[in-house]
C-alpha cells in the first residue's frame, strides 16, 4: 500500500528514538536504526495488523511523522505528502552549539505536537523542510523556531555539502509584528534619538541591561508589557518606529541648520522638543510631537513661524513664547559643539563642569540620603555619572523620581559648574557642626539643631549620648530617637553633599585604601568630631578621631589591609623583629606593592604601631600575631642540646632569657607555652620534653624502615599502631640516630612521611586512608567486635606487644568504655551481644533491689548471683562477672556499680563504699560498739555474697582494732573508743617512762603485757572498751619511737637503742652474744628465750646477723673463725 521516497540526507538521518513516538515505536518493532531501513512491507505490517483499530491510527500517524520529516509518498499517500519534490526546498539549519540544548518555553499545544514528532531539542529540526513547520499549523512553535539565535535556511544542496553559515539575523515578535534585525543593526547601540517619542521605552531597555538592538529577546512583547507605564499604544508606537528604523538600516543622523538668519549649532539640532527646553508652552509641544516631531532637528526652521501658525489650536502667544525660548537657547549656546554636562530644568540650564562629569553620582548621593526615587536609578545603575543624565531632567519623573528631588539634583549639579575648593568646603562644615554644638538652642526653635546637638554630648570629654538618653531627654521612645536624629543629620548631610562626595571620590579616585586627613588635621574639630564622623560615614568616609585618619574601607576593610600588612611583615621579617627603620622600609614596599601612593606610609605605619605591632622595653617591635617566632627565638637561644628541654621544669631559664629579650611579651607561661607550641618548628621530643627541627640527627633513610614495618603490619590487617610498638621494634637502630623515645619517633613519622600515614595525636599512628579519629575505646571494641570475648591475656598481647599500647592505656580503656564489658574473671567482651537479655536483667534487679533496702549498704553482686544461681544459668549468665556487667549496663539508673563487685543505691554513700575496707570501716563505725568476727562472718560473707579472704582483708586496716585475738576475735572501730591526741600524748609519756626503766635492767627488753598494761596509767577508752593487749598493741604500733617484736609483737624495746636492735634477728644475736658467747645450741637458745617471753618470727632468721650451723645457732662474726 506505501510507496515512498526520501532525499539521501535524510535516508542516512537516525530515527528520532528520544522519546516515544510512532517512529520509535516501528524502530523497536523491526529493530532499525535510520530513516533509510523503513521499507514498504513494514509500514503495511502496520497497516494490516491484528488489531486494525489501534494500529491503522498508529499507521496514519506515522505517515504525517515521515511526512514532517520530509519523505514524499506517491499513489493514494500523496495528499499527506508536505513537499513534493527534495532540491526546490529550504531546510532549517541551526548553529552546532545550541543543537543539544531542550527546546523550552512552548506552550502545552506546541509541545504535545514536538512530542508527536520526535521533536525534543533544537537539534532534532536540523534538516527538516522549512514548509514542514509552516504546515504543523502551530504558529507559536514556528516563530519559537524563527526567533531563536543561530537560525537560518539553507538549500539541500548546501546542507548536503555542510556549507550552511551561521546566521547573524535575529527576528522579534513585537505589537503581532514579526521584525527582523539586520545584520548591519544587530552589534549597533541602542540610542534614545533613534526612536523618537520611544525615548521611556529606551530608558527602561538600558536599565535591563539591554545596550545593543541584536541583544533584544525575541518575545519582545512580554518584555516591553514588564514596563511601568508601557501600554498598547506605546508597543505599538515602539513597534512602528522600530520597522522604519529597521527599514532604514541607519542611526537617525541629526543636521545643524538656520533660522531667521541665525545659526543653529549641530549640537543644539540633537535637542528634544521638551517643556524643559520651552516652559510654558506645553500646547506647542504636544501638537509638534503629534505630528512626529521630537527633536529641532525635525522642525521646518526655514518657515518655522508660519508652520507653527498652521498648527490647529496654537495661538499667536504660545508661538511668540516658542520662538522666543528658541531665540535665546540659540543665542546662549552659539558656538557651542557638544551637549556634554547640559541639563535643563524648568527653562533654567546647569553645565556641569568636565572634571566632575564622570563622578558616578552616588558618591553626592548615597543610598542612605537619596530618597523619592532617586535611589532606585542609582542602585539599578551605580554608575550613572551627570553626563549619563538626560538633557532634560524632567524624564527622571519616569523612573518615579519626584519633582522636589529633580530640583534638589539639578540646584546641587549647578554647584559642579566650576571647581570646588575641598579644603575650604570642609571647613564650612565643620564651622556649621561647631556653631551646633556650641550656640544654645531651644528645642521649640530647631528641633532638628537640638537634637544633633543633644547627640554630641555637652560633656568636656565630648562623648555622645546614647539613644536611650536621648529618648529620656526628649521624652519619646528610644526608635523615635533614633529616628528623629537620622533625619536630623540627614538634612545636615545634604547641606554639604559637594564637600563630603568629593572627599569621597577622591580616596576611591586615587585607589587609596587609606589616606592621610587631607591635610586637615589642623582644623580644630572640637565637639564636632563626633557629628563630622557621623555625616562623613553616610557617604562612606570612615574618620579615626585619634588619628586623623579618613579611609573610604570600612572597619572590616580596615581591618583586612592590616591583616595583609601583618601577613607581609611576617614574610619579610626575620623573627618578626623590627626597628623603627625597618618598619619604616616595610611599610614603603608594602605601600609600592599595593599602589596605595606615598600619602598612605604615615598613615600605614601609625595603624600598624596602634593595632598590629607590640613594642618591647628595648624600643623594637615584635608583630603582635607573630608571637609564635618571638618565643621559638628564645627556645632556640635557652635550648642546649638536640635531645631537647623539659619545658615545664625548666621554664624558669626560659623566663630569664624573656626578661631580657622581651620582658612583657608574654604574661605568664601558659601564654608563651601557647605560643611556642604553635610553631611547626617545634617538635615534641620526651614526655614533655621539646626540641627544634634544625636539631634533629635522624633522616628520612633512618626512619624508612620503620615506616615500611608500619605500612607491613597495615596490611596484615592492624588498623592502628602506637608510636610505642615501632620503637620497640627498633629501639637500637633508632637510639643510634638519636630517637631515644616513642615520642620522637612520633615527630620524625609527621615530619618526613606525613604523606604515608594519618597521624593525628601522638602516638597514634593511622593508614594514610583514615580520615578521621577513633578512641582507643573505639578501637578496642572493634577488635572485641570482630574477634568475639577474649582473655585479659590475649588482648595484652595485641594490644601491648604488637599495637605498643601501654598497659595503662588498655586497663583504663577496658574500664571506662560503655561497650566493654567483663564476661567472666579476665575475659572481656562487648555488651552488645547480651542485649536481648535486658528485659530478663531488669526482673532480677528487683530481688538485687530487696537485698540493698534490707541491709542498708552495699553488697556484693555474688550474693545475687548465688540466690538467683538457677535463673542466670538458663539466661546464660554463667558466673557473677557477667551478671556485674550486664547490671551496670541496663541497671546504672537505679544502682551504682563503683567497683566489682560492690553495688549500692543511687543515692548511697558513694565515696565511703568504693572497696570492701570502705564498706566495713563504715559498718564498723555506725555500730558504735565492738563486735565479734563470726557476726561480721554472719553479714558480710553469707548475707552480702563476701569471700572471707575479702572480709580478712577489709578487717586488716589502721581504723579497724583487734580487741581480742582467740577463736572468737573481737574488733572495734577507732572512733567508737574515740581515740584522741590528747590521749595519744599520755599513752606516749607512759611509754617514755617504762622505757627508761628498760634501760636500766640487765636485758633492756620489755613485755607488752607486764610492763605497759597498766590500766591506772592508760587514756580511758570511751564506748565501754576495756584496754586488752590486744587493743594497746594497735595503737603502741602508730609510735615511732619503739620497735614491737616478736611473732605476737609483744615485746617492746626503744628505737633507736644502743644495743643497735633493729628485728628479730637483732634480739637473737645480742641474747648470743650476752649470755652464750655467740654461740649456742637450738634448746639452750629456745630455753633462754622462753624466759624472757619472747618468740621470734622464723622469717627474720638467717637475714645477715646469725646463721644456723647444724643444731647450733651462730653470730655472723663467728663465722670466719
Amino acid at each position: 500500500m506505501a510507496s515512498f521516497r526520501m532525499s539521501t540526507y535524510l535516508s542516512q538521518r537516525a530515527l528520532p528514538l528520544s522519546n516515544v513516538n510512532p517512529l520509535s515505536l516501528l524502530a523497536s518493532h523491526n529493530d532499525i536504526k535510520t530513516f533509510g531501513q523503513i521499507t514498504d512491507a513494514m509500514l503495511d505490517e502496520v497497516y494490516c495488523s491484528f488489531d486494525k483499530t489501534i494500529n491503522r491510527q498508529l499507521f496514519w500517524r506515522l505517515i504525517r511523522q515521515l511526512a514532517f520529516y520530509g519523505v514524499v509518498f506517491e499513489g493514494k499517500l500523496q495528499r499527506h505528502n508536505v513537499i513534493h519534490d527534495f532540491e526546490g526546498q529550504m531546510y532549517i539549519w541551526i548553529s552546532h552549539k545550541y543543537r543539544d540544548e531542550h527546546i523550552l518555553n512552548t506552550t502545552r499545544e506546541s509541545q504535545q505536537a514536538r512530542f508527536e514528532l520526535g521533536v525534543m531539542t533544537y537539534g532534532d529540526i536540523v534538516g527538516i523542510p522549512y514548509a514542514s513547520l509552516r504546515a504543523m499549523g502551530q504558529s507559536e512553535l514556528v516563530f519559537h523556531f524563527l526567533s531563536f539565535e543561530g537560525f537560518s535556511n539553507v538549500s539541500l544542496a548546501q546542507f548536503s555539502e555542510g556549507e550552511a553559515e551561521e546566521p547573524v539575523s535575529r527576528i522579534i515578535r513585537v505589537a503581532d509584528t514579526q521584525l527582523t534585525i539586520s545584520p548591519e543593526t544587530m552589534h549597533a547601540p541602542i540610542k534614545l534619538e533613534d526612536l523618537p517619542g520611544c525615548q521611556n521605552v529606551i530608558r527602561h531597555l538600558h536599565k535591563r541591561g539591554y545596550q545593543n538592538w541584536g541583544q533584544l529577546p525575541a518575545d519582545l512583547d512580554s518584555l516591553l508589557y514588564s514596563f511601568g507605564g508601557v501600554g498598547p499604544k506605546v508597543v505599538a508606537k515602539f513597534a512602528k518606529n522600530l520597522d522604519t528604523y529597521m527599514n532604514q538600516n541607519k542611526t537617525a543622523i541629526m543636521r545643524g541648520g538656520a533660522y531667521e538668519g541665525m545659526a543653529i549649532p549641530e549640537a543644539l539640532m540633537r535637542l528634544p522638543l521638551h517643556a524643559d527646553l520651552f516652559p510654558d508652552t506645553n500646547i506647542v509641544l504636544v501638537r509638534l510631537h503629534s505630528e512626529g516631531k521630537y527633536t529641532w532637528a525635525d522642525l521646518p526652521l526655514q518657515d518655522l513661524t508660519s508652520y507653527l501658525h498652521a498648527i490647529k489650536g496654537v495661538g499667536v502667544r504660545h508661538v511668540s513664547k516658542f520662538v522666543s525660548r528658541l531665540k535665546e537657547w540659540t543665542n546662549l549656546f552659539a558656538g557651542v559643539e557638544s551637549l556634554s554636562g547640559l541639563l535643563f530644568l524648568e527653562g533654567s540650564f546647569a553645565r556641569v563642569s568636565t572634571q566632575y562629569l564622570s563622578i558616578p553620582l552616588r558618591y553626592f548621593f548615597p543610598e542612605s540620603l537619596c530618597g523619592d526615587g532617586l535611589d532606585s536609578v542609582l542602585i539599578a545603575s551605580p554608575d550613572t555619572s551627570a553626563d549619563q543624565l538626560p538633557v532634560t531632567l524632567s524624564d527622571l519623573r519616569i523612573q518615579n523620581v519626584s519633582q522636589r528631588t529633580i530640583r534638589s539634583l539639578f540646584d546641587f549639579l549647578s554647584k559642579l559648574s566650576k571647581h570646588q575648593e575641598i579644603t575650604e568646603n570642609f571647613a564650612s562644615l565643620v564651622a556649621e557642626c561647631e556653631s551646633l554644638v556650641n550656640t544654645p538652642v531651644d528645642y521649640n526653635e530647631d528641633s532638628y539643631a537640638y537634637i544633633l546637638k543633644l547627640r554630641a554630648g555637652l560633656s568636656s570629654q565630648g562623648q555622645k549620648s546614647t539613644f536611650q538618653n536621648m529618648a529620656e531627654h526628649l521624652g519619646v521612645t528610644r526608635a523615635w530617637a533614633c529616628q528623629l536624629y537620622n533625619k536630623a543629620l540627614a538634612e545636615l548631610a545634604c547641606r554639604h553633599a559637594l564637600v563630603c562626595g568629593l572627599l569621597a571620590y577622591d580616596l576611591h579616585k586615587t585607589r587609596f585604601e587609606l589616606l592621610s586627613y587631607l591635610n586637615l588635621v589642623d582644623i580644630q574639630l572640637g565637639g564636632c568630631v563626633l557629628l563630622v564622623s557621623e555625616i562623613l560615614e553616610l557617604y562612606g568616609v570612615y574618620v579615626d578621631p585619634d588619628t586623623g585618619i579618613a579611609t573610604s574601607l570600612t572597619q572590616h576593610g580596615t581591618d583586612q589591609l592590616l591583616s595583609d600588612f601583618r601577613d607581609y611583615l611576617e614574610e619579610h621579617c626575620q623573627d618578626c623583629i623590627l626597628t623603627v627603620q625597618g618598619l619604616q622600609a616595610e611599610a614603603s614596599a608594602f605601600v609600592d606593592l599595593r599602589r596605595l601612593g606615598s600619602a598612605a606610609i604615615p598613615v600605614l605605619i601609625g595603624l600598624a604601631e596602634k593595632h598590629v605591632l607590640f613594642r618591647l622595653t628595648n624600643g623594637e617591635m615584635v608583630i603582635a600575631g607573630s608571637k609564635t617566632k618571638l618565643a621559638l627565638k628564645v627556645f632556640r637561644e635557652t635550648i642546649a642540646d638536640a635531645n631537647g628541654v623539659a619545658l615545664y621544669k625548666n621554664f624558669q631559664a626560659i623566663k630569664h632569657r624573656l626578661d631580657v629579650v622581651a620582658p612583657d611579651a608574654f604574661p605568664n607561661e601558659h601564654a608563651y607555652v601557647s605560643a611556642l607550641l604553635r610553631n611547626p618548628d617545634i617538635l615534641l621530643w620526651g614526655w614533655g620534653v621539646y626540641t627544634t627541627r634544625d636539631r634533629i640527627t635522624a633522616s628520612p633513610d633512618d626512619i624508612a624502615p620503620i615506616a615500611e614495618w608500619i605500612i607491613t603490619q597495615f596490611r596484615k590487617g592492624v588498623p592502628q599502631l602506637s608510636s610505642r610498638a615501632a620503637y620497640l621494634e627498633f629501639r637500637e637502630s633508632l637510639y643510634s640516630a638519636g630517637v631515644t623515645n616513642e615520642h620522637a619517633l612520633y615527630s620524625c613519622l609527621r615530619l618526613f612521611y606525613s604523606d604515608r600515614f594519618f597521624l593525628p595525636k601522638c602516638p597514634r599512628v593511622y593508614p594514610i586512608t583514615q580520615s578521621s579519629i577513633q578512641s582507643y575505646g573505639e578501637i578496642l571494641s572493634a577488635h572485641l567486635d570482630r574477634h568475639g570475648p577474649l582473655p585479659l591475656v590475649t588482648l595484652q598481647e595485641e594490644f601491648l606487644h604488637v599495637r605498643g599500647w601501654k598497659d595503662s592505656q588498655l586497663t583504663q580503656t577496658l574500664s571506662r568504655t560503655p561497650r566493654i564489658i567483663r564476661v567472666d574473671k579476665g575475659v572481656y567482651g562487648l555488651i552488645d551481644e547480651y542485649q536481648h537479655l535486658e528485659p530478663k536483667v531488669l526482673d532480677l534487679s528487683v530481688a538485687l533491689m530487696s537485698k540493698l533496702k534490707a541491709t542498708g549498704d552495699d553488697i556484693s553482686i555474688r550474693a545475687l548471683f548465688s540466690e538467683k544461681k538457677a535463673t542466670c544459668l538458663r539466661l546464660g549468665i554463667h558466673n557473677e562477672y557477667l551478671l556485674y556487667g550486664l547490671m551496670s549496663d541496663f541497671c546504672n539508673d537505679r544502682f551504682t556499680f563503683r567497683r566489682f563487685p560492690h553495688v549500692g543505691l543511687v543515692g548511697g554513700e558513694a565515696d565511703a563504699g568504693q572497696s570492701h575496707r570502705g564498706i566495713l570501716n563504715r559498718y564498723l563505725a555506725s555500730l558504735g560498739t565492738s563486735v565479734f568476727k563470726e557476726q561480721l562472718t554472719r553479714e558480710f560473707v553469707q548475707k552480702r555474697g563476701w569471700t572471707a579472704v575479702a572480709l580478712d582483708n577489709a578487717l586488716a586496716q589502721n581504723d579497724v582494732l583487734l580487741l581480742e585475738r582467740g577463736a572468737t576475735p573481737e574488733y572495734v572501730h577507732r572512733a567508737v573508743v574515740d581515740w584522741t591526741d590528747e590521749k595519744e600524748v599520755a599513752l606516749e609519756d607512759w611509754v617514755v617512762d617504762v622505757l627508761g626503766e628498760l634501760r636500766s635492767r640487765e636485758t633492756p627488753l620489755g613485755l607488752v603485757r607486764r610492763d605497759i598494761l597498766t590500766t591506772e596509767k592508760l587514756p580511758p577508752l570511751s564506748g565501754g572498751i576495756p584496754w586488752t593487749e590486744d587493743i594497746l598493741k594497735c595503737f603502741l604500733s602508730d609510735l615511732d619511737f619503739i620497735l614491737l617484736l616478736g611473732v605476737r609483737q609483744s615485746v617492746i624495746i626503744d628505737y633507736p637503742n644502743i644495743l643497735g636492735i633493729e628485728d628479730d634477728e637483732g634480739v637473737i644475736a645480742y641474747i648470743l652474744n650476752k649470755y652464750f658467747g655467740g654461740a649456742a645450741k637450738k634448746t639452750l637458745l629456745d630455753k633462754k628465750l622462753d624466759e624472757l617471753d619472747f618468740r621470734p618470727r622464723r622469717s627474720h632468721l638467717g637475714q645477715g646477723l646469725v646463721y644456723e650451723q647444724g643444731d647450733e645457732i651462730l653470730v655472723t662474726t663467728l663465722r670466719g673463725e
